[in-house]
């Protein structure tokens, strides 16, 4: 079954792009999407419309939530304190998916990686300049 690709993603909260795709990161490596500082508390939209496949707490990435989009891609979104979705849930662009850490954390880092058939591919694909600048990690 071939993929299509999303038309557009929508930032899923603001702040400041603090990590690209493909920037060094600590320990090796590049990073396979982006990392944006989150306001304490702020509130998590879903980037595209999908069906929620996983949500749940892995160990040093906060909740994550997995979406597959319209058209067979995947999109994580990681750091989350809390949601407000379940699995097999139908959820569409902009509409909440739940919240960042209210401040009992050291950091409110929201990672948002999207994947082709499987592999990273660039999220800045799909948003408008303005979501996606900011300084670069490294």
């Amino acid at each position: 079954m071939p993929v299509a690709a999303p038309e557009r993603l929508v930032a899923p909260t603001p702040g400041e792009v603090i990590g690209k795709f493909g920037s060094p990161v600590p320990g090796g490596g590049r990073a396979n999407g982006l990392t944006i500082a989150a306001g304490l508390g702020a509130r998590v939209q879903s980037p595209g419309d999908g069906v929620v496949q996983f949500v749940g707490p892995v160990k040093g990435w906060g909740v994550i939530l997995i979406l597959r989009l319209t058209g067979g891609y995947h999109l994580v979104l990681a750091g989350l304190d809390r949601t407000s979705v379940d699995p097999g849930q139908s959820v569409a662009a902009g509409s909440p998916v739940g919240w960042m850490p209210d401040g009992r954390q050291s950091k409110s880092e929201l990672y948002l990686e999207v994947r082709e058939r499987g592999a990273p591919v660039d999220p800045g694909r799909w948003m408008t300049a303005s979501q996606v600048s900011g300084g670069q990690a490294g």
